[in-house]
């Protein structure tokens, strides 16, 4: 007898050991759960510019350049961890190798700033769209979908014959490479992206407060 998938609302069969048809596990394997919709460029852009906002109200900072060093002490710790596992033979991770070389495609060619800003823009979103993931699992896969996002290098296209049209694709990593990553980057900017989202949201709660206020007191007007 023919499962069907878990999935509300999907007519497709799950295999025999499985709870998703083809379609949700794929989903799931690439986006973190079945359900997970992909987090655009364009969905993430307008938090991008509330991050670039913040960074030049706090032009003074420090705390942007040691995030830009944190960054590059990542690189460098993936750079060590590869180069020992060639030269010394120290016993691979093959996930660790994954995550360290996909972090070092991205360094190549993309500034510092731009993963900063993406990275902690997408804390942002999380934070004041949190129905937009399914998951925390579903976050991290789309927080390293946006970063790698950044490199051209991840992408590959191919020809639609049905709309005559090139369309780009990046390429997948495993579910064990993507969360390793992920971890890596949670480390680098998770409580600063936290923080700053929290920021915001304090800050929209303020204005609407004093909209409140400045409502009532309109209305005691004689």
């Amino acid at each position: 007898m023919n499962m069907r998938c878990r999935i509300p609302g999907c007519c497709g069969g799950a295999s025999r050991w499985g709870a998703y048809c083809n379609a949700h596990k794929i989903r799931d394997r690439r986006h973190g759960h079945p359900e997970q919709e992909t987090i655009t460029k364009a969905i993430l852009a307008p938090y991008v510019a509330r991050v670039r906002k913040r960074i030049d109200k706090n032009d003074t900072s420090e705390l942007w350049g040691l995030l830009e060093q944190k960054w590059s002490d990542t690189l460098a710790d993936c750079r060590c961890y590869l180069s020992d596992v060639v030269d010394q033979g120290v016993p691979l991770t093959k996930t660790k190798r994954g995550a360290c070389g996909e972090l070092l495609k991205v360094a190549q060619c993309v500034a510092p700033k731009d993963v900063v800003e993406t990275a902690l823009a997408m804390y942002l979103l999380a934070e004041m769209e949190p129905r937009r993931f399914k998951s925390d699992r579903a976050f991290l896969f789309q927080l390293v979908r946006r970063v790698r996002g950044l490199a051209e290098v991840n992408a590959g296209e191919w020809y639609d014959h049905r709309s005559g049209r090139t369309k780009r694709v990046y390429r997948d990593l495993s579910p064990r490479t993507t969360l390793v990553m992920a971890e890596m980057l949670g480390d680098v900017f998770g409580c600063v992206g936290l923080t700053i989202a929290r920021k915001e949201v304090e800050e929209i709660e303020g204005r609407s407060w004093m909209k409140q206020r400045t409502h009532a007191a309109l209305e005691a007007l004689v």
